[in-house]
């Protein structure tokens, strides 16, 4: 299990400031609302430049585990609204439109399997591309992990592994009690 800093503010603090990862610029934010103003614009290139490093690391895992039998799960713990939406930074949900609850909320969530784990388990492979599609929660990928790794235990349900047969899409509560696809006009 790795765990990366990635796009926690403060995002100039999370990547390196080389040319490599020094690539985006104020100018190049393309967006042009009222409120944007210079240290915005810098905020969001450091979002995106923080962006390029955590996929560069990303992509040094995949490169190291490429040729052992491996599955790796990359998932956001949270979302960020970085000025794209509102004149707002970070995770405020008092905003309950639908675009804030999406950059807030939907995170990438990435299964990524070696050449050598998908000849070995085609069965897990045919799972995740049948489930790429499927609502879900990052609440219940203890319960993915679990039955990836064969791991059984009274703890692990079933109705709640992404790759399982037997998975049902839960309620997307927010604040326990706000449903998330209602919210966002069941997209």
């Amino acid at each position: 299990m790795f765990h990366l800093l990635a796009q926690h503010q403060s995002f100039k603090d999370r990547f390196p400031h080389t040319p490599a990862f020094e690539r985006f610029k104020p100018a190049d934010v393309p967006n042009r609302q009222p409120w944007m103003t210079p240290e915005k614009r810098q905020a969001v290139a450091d979002y995106d430049n923080a962006t390029l490093y955590n996929d560069s690391v990303m992509g040094m895992l995949f490169q190291h585990f490429r040729h052992d039998n491996a599955v790796l799960v990359y998932l956001s713990d949270h979302g960020e609204e970085v000025y794209d939406a509102h004149d707002n930074m970070g995770r405020r949900c008092d905003a309950a439109d639908p675009a804030s609850l999406r950059l807030q909320h939907e995170v990438p969530f990435v299964l990524w399997m070696s050449d050598t784990y998908r000849q070995r388990h085609p069965e897990v492979v045919a799972r995740a591309r049948a489930a790429q599609h499927r609502p879900y929660m990052t609440d219940n990928v203890g319960h993915l992990l679990l039955g990836l790794a064969g791991i059984r235990t009274p703890y692990y349900i079933k109705e709640r592994d992404l790759l399982s047969p037997a998975f049902r899409p839960q309620r997307r509560l927010l604040h326990g009690t706000d449903d998330y696809d209602q919210l966002c006009g069941g997209q």
